[in-house]
C-alpha cells in the first residue's frame, strides 16, 4: 500500500500506540 496519507500516518500511529503501551506498563509496574 503506497498512499501518501497512509505511509505518513502509519509510523505516527504506531509510535503513539507504542508510547501509550509503555506508559500503561509503567503505570502497572508502579502499582
Amino acid at each position: 500500500i503506497e498512499r501518501k496519507g497512509f505511509s505518513f500516518y502509519f509510523p505516527v500511529t504506531t509510535s503513539l500506540i507504542a508510547s501509550a503501551l509503555l506508559s500503561l506498563l509503567l503505570w502497572l509496574f508502579r502499582k
